[in-house]
C-alpha cells in the first residue's frame, strides 16, 4: 500500500512548532520510522514556499526522515495565503491532485502531536478495507508544549542532530487535560461558559478522562477514489466540512475511531487564539443552531458515536452511564434537526433561515446541471524531490501563478456565498443575451 504522507506549512511559527514537535512526533515509536509497514512506494510531501523549503530540507530531522521515505517538496508560493484557512483549502486540493499516484493520503497537520503507533494504526484501517479513518483532536496549550520543557521527558535525541517525541496515548491525554485550550472546557455542557461553535459535546468522567461527542471529526487519511469523480472536485470552505461532505454521504465504510488508546492527537493553540468562550450554558438550541448551519449528514452521523479520551484504565460501569446520558441527548438533538422544512418555517423562522442559509452557501457545489469544479482546473505547483532542492533554477512567477479562469471562478463563488445572489453566475448568459439584443436591434435605430 502507497501512503502520501502531507505537511502543508510555511511561515515562521509553523516551521518553529513543526519541527520542535509535530515532525518529532510522527517520528516517535510506532509511527514514521525505519520498520512502518507501508515504507515502500510511499512518499513524505512538504507544501510549502521555496523559502521554507531551504530550512526545512537543513533540518536534521527532515534529512533523517529523508533516509527511509522519499521526501518532496511542492512549492506554494502561487497560491493567495493572505487567509490562512482559504489558503490551506486550496493546497489541500493541490495535495489531493497529487494523491492519484497513491492508494491513500495522510492529513497530519504541522500544529498536531501524535502518540505512539497512531500513524500505524490509521494505516491499518485503510489496509484492512476502510475509504477514511476520522477521529476528533482536542486542543492543547501551545506555549507549555513548544517553549516549555513539559515534553522533555518523551524527548529521545538522535545521532545524527534532532529528537523524536514518543509519547504513549495515556500521556498525551493527561497533558490535554492539565494543559487545556479554554475552548476545550467551553465544550462542556455543564460549563458556565459557551463558544459560539458547538463542533464538541464533552461530558466529563472523573480521574478517567472525557467523553466526546463531534459533529466535525477530522479526516486523518483517506482512500484515493481513483473512480470517484467527487475526490478530484474543488473545495474552499474546507476539508471536514465541505469535502467530507460531499464525498461520504453516510459511515457505511468510514472508521470512526471510539477510544484514544488507537488513535490519539491533539491540535496546538495559542492561549489567545480562538475560539473565545462567552459567558452562558450551552442550550439545546445553541447546539442544534450550529448543526443546521454546520453540520451535514455525515456529520450528523458523527455525531452519535462516543470518543473516549482517557489518561487511565477504562472504569467501563462508570463511562456506561455517562454515555448512557449523552445518547439521550443526542437523541433529542437529532429529532430537532429532522423536523420538515413546512414545520419549521411556521414553528422557528429563524432556525428556518439558517436552514436556508446552508443550502444557499453550498448551492455553487449541487446546483442542478452544474458539474462540480476538477482540481485538474488547477495551475499545478512546482515541485522538486529533496536530493534536488536547490538544483534547479526557480520557477518564474509567472509560471507559477494561478490561471485567470482558476481567479475568476473563486471570485464569483466568494461573493455568491458572501451575499447569497443565487444568480449570480447567471450573469454572463444575462451579458450574452443583451448582446444578442443590442446587436438585433442596432441596424433598425
Amino acid at each position: 500500500m502507497r501512503c502520501l504522507f502531507t505537511a502543508i506549512v510555511w511561515g515562521e511559527p509553523y516551521i518553529k512548532k513543526f519541527l520542535k514537535v509535530s515532525l518529532p512526533s510522527q517520528m516517535g515509536e510506532g509511527n514514521l520510522t525505519p520498520g512502518f509497514h507501508f515504507l515502500k512506494g510511499s512518499r513524505y510531501q512538504f507544501l510549502t514556499t521555496r523559502e521554507d523549503a531551504r530550512r526545512l530540507k537543513e533540518a536534521p530531522l527532515v534529512k533523517k526522515l529523508a533516509t527511509f521515505i522519499e521526501v518532496e517538496f511542492v512549492f506554494i508560493d502561487a497560491v493567495p495565503r493572505d487567509n490562512k484557512y482559504l489558503g490551506a483549502s486550496l493546497v489541500q486540493v493541490e495535495a489531493l491532485k497529487r494523491s492519484v499516484d497513491y492508494d491513500c493520503i495522510f492529513f497530519i497537520y504541522p500544529d498536531f502531536i501524535c502518540a505512539n503507533y497512531t500513524i500505524t494504526h490509521l494505516a491499518e484501517k485503510i489496509f484492512e478495507g476502510y475509504d477514511g479513518v476520522f477521529a476528533p483532536v482536542p486542543c492543547i496549550l501551545e506555549e507549555p508544549m513548544v517553549d516549555g520543557t513539559v515534553l522533555d521527558g518523551n524527548r529521545f535525541p538522535l545521532p545524527d542532530g534532532g529528537s523524536v517525541i514518543s509519547i504513549p496515548p495515556q500521556e498525551l491525554v493527561r497533558l490535554s487535560v492539565t494543559f487545556p485550550h479554554r475552548m476545550m472546557l467551553a465544550y462542556f455542557l455543564e460549563a458556565t461558559s459557551k463558544n459560539t461553535v458547538q463542533a464538541y459535546l464533552q461530558w466529563n468522567v472523573p480521574e478517567q478522562g472525557w467523553l466526546i461527542h463531534a459533529f466535525h471529526l477530522h479526516p486523518c487519511v483517506l482512500r484515493v477514489q481513483h473512480e470517484n469523480p467527487i475526490f478530484m472536485q474543488l473545495f474552499d470552505i474546507s476539508l471536514d466540512e465541505e469535502f467530507v461532505a460531499a464525498l461520504f454521504k453516510s459511515t457505511d465504510n468510514v472508521y470512526v475511531a471510539r477510544d484514544s488508546q488507537e488513535v490519539a492527537l491533539v491540535s496546538l493553540r495559542e492561549a489567545l487564539a480562538p475560539l473565545h468562550p462567552v459567558a452562558g450554558q450551552q442550550t439545546m438550541r445553541d447546539i442544534v443552531r450550529y448543526a443546521e448551519e454546520s453540520a451535514s449528514l455525515v456529520h450528523r452521523e458523527f455525531v452519535k458515536m462516543p470518543f473516549r479520551w482517557h489518561f487511565a484504565p477504562v472504569v467501563e460501569n462508570e463511562w456506561q452511564q455517562i454515555e448512557n446520558q449523552a445518547k439521550s441527548l443526542i437523541s433529542e438533538i437529532i429529532v430537532n434537526l429532522n423536523t420538515p422544512d413546512e414545520v419549521l418555517k411556521f414553528e422557528d423562522p429563524l432556525m428556518y433561515y439558517i436552514r436556508l442559509h446552508r443550502r444557499q452557501r453550498f448551492f455553487h457545489r449541487w446546483q442542478e446541471g452544474r458539474p462540480p469544479h476538477s482540481i485538474y482546473d488547477m495551475t499545478p505547483c512546482p515541485s522538486e524531490r529533496f536530493d534536488e532542492l536547490g538544483s534547479a533554477a526557480p520557477v518564474p512567477i509567472a509560471q507559477q501563478s494561478v490561471s485567470a479562469r482558476q481567479v475568476f471562478w473563486q471570485v464569483i463563488r466568494i461573493f455568491s456565498r458572501m451575499f447569497g445572489l443565487r444568480y449570480f453566475l447567471r450573469i454572463p448568459m444575462f451579458l450574452r443575451l443583451w448582446i444578442r439584443v443590442r446587436v438585433w436591434v442596432a441596424p433598425r435605430t
